[in-house]
């Protein structure tokens, strides 16, 4: 076999993570819930990789990192749960959550072995995919949803919160792209792109993503200074979120501020996630020890209550009756508390609760121990990410936590300056 050809299977394989890295800006917009396949497609180019440059990844025993022993046991948590609960999904969930964190570990141990020219093509890939999806996004703006009503019918005409999930996905980068371009010497790009990705998403009215994409930018920026204080903000944010922040959403003063924040007899989420977690604190108060078991939040006695019928025996929240029940269909747990945190308590117990706490710690307090550019893109990432899952999407959405481990592969590997790189290769020698 002649060199050149002994290289088509290597340089196929490096293509289709190419094409990967390249399709996760437009997919965040037309196919935001096929952001696994993407992952997948990337991890497939991975094994091509791996095999050309080091063999056979599992050629010898591998050594566990003692920081990833939470997660593991997370992961087996979620299947013992089903032994007290009678809906039996943790098995699945486990499943679904082993296979993307091996597509993710695929991608990173690939990515880990590009040269520097590799990185700096991969991370151009990526920001020209993130130039199509802002161009879809004003796209979709100018025409009101045309390619979704064409792709999907015309009921997403009238559908202002179609690409909450697209603004999501690009808050969450925003951090680490900016860390990734400063790395190389281009700090005015940074600045730039930065602030283009907060007026794509503070269009879509996806207060949520704004707030992350805000936290996400803060966290890279303090984490240039301390990567460790911004990891154990992220610590306390996640304990706060699941076990304080419904306590403080539905205290009478909060109540009664946002009243005044929003005088106007309407619906609004952030009313109606108030009642959620109202809800969600209430019942995992009467499991409080190994909850109501994996995906039970939809489920729960009481979950298709109507707000009004909840609002009206809690008198600290019937200020909200006016502006939060003019949907009569409105339910008091629609789906999932739209704060994951929170929702492990309430499916998982504290149990649960303490074990995902220690394995999210963990993997901060990991990052905050890499090289300072990689760290602080992974923080900026992560912070973003958990801001998005204490306020909207569900703890077990596969789309979400693939786009999340895609984030952190890629800021792991592209925003690795030249000398990190060359720190871990002796690190991994001695």
């Amino acid at each position: 076999m002649t060199g050149n050809s002994s290289g088509l299977p290597d340089r196929a394989a490096r293509s289709v993570i190419a094409l990967a890295v390249l399709a996760i800006g437009p997919a965040a917009v037309l196919a935001p819930v096929g952001m696994p396949i993407v992952l997948g497609l990337m991890a497939i180019g991975s094994i091509g990789v791996i095999v050309r440059n080091t063999g056979w990844p599992w050629h010898r025993t591998p050594r566990v990192p003692l920081w990833i022993v939470p997660g593991l046991a997370f992961l087996l948590y979620l299947p013992a749960s089903d032994l007290w609960t009678p809906l039996g999904d943790g098995a699945e969930r486990m499943l679904r959550l082993s296979v993307l964190l091996l597509f993710a570990f695929l991608c990173w141990k690939a990515m880990a072995g590009l040269t520097e020219d590799a990185r700096r093509f991969l991370l151009r890939t990526l920001l020209a995919g993130i130039g199509i999806a802002i161009l879809l996004l004003m796209v979709e703006t100018a025409s009101g949803n045309g390619i979704k009503v064409l792709l999907s019918g015309p009921a997403f005409s009238e559908r202002p919160s179609t690409y909450h999930r697209a603004a999501s996905i690009l808050a969450v980068l925003a951090g680490p792209l900016a860390a990734a371009i400063w790395s190389r010497g281009h700090p005015r790009a940074a600045i730039l792109l930065s602030c283009i990705l907060v007026a794509a998403i503070s269009v879509h009215a996806s207060a949520a993503a704004l707030v992350a994409v805000c936290v996400g930018l803060t966290a890279t920026a303090l984490a240039a200074v301390s990567a460790r204080l911004v990891a154990a903000l992220g610590i306390l944010a996640l304990v706060a979120s699941g076990l304080v922040a419904p306590v403080i959403a539905t205290a009478p003063k909060t109540v009664s501020a946002v009243t005044e924040a929003f005088p106007v007899p309407a619906y609004s989420s952030f009313q109606h996630r108030i009642v959620i977690w109202s809800f969600a604190a209430d019942r995992s108060a009467e499991r409080p020890w190994l909850g109501w078991g994996v995906r039970s939040s939809r489920y729960i006695p009481g979950a298709d209550t109507a707000i009004g019928d909840h609002v009206a025996d809690r008198p600290a929240l019937r200020p909200l009756v006016p502006m939060t029940l003019r949907s009569p269909t409105a339910t008091v747990m629609p789906l999932h508390p739209h704060n994951a945190p929170l929702q492990a308590r309430l499916e998982l117990g504290l149990a649960g609760f303490v074990l995902l706490v220690l394995a999210v710690s963990a993997a901060l307090w990991r990052a905050a121990s890499k090289g300072k550019t990689v760290g602080v893109a992974i923080l900026g990432g992560a912070l973003g990410a958990l801001t998005i899952w204490s306020l909207s999407f569900g703890l077990w959405q596969s789309w979400w936590i693939a786009s999340v481990l895609l984030t952190v592969v890629l800021s792991a590997s592209l925003a690795e300056t030249p000398e990190e790189r060359a720190a871990r290769s002796v690190a991994a020698r001695e």
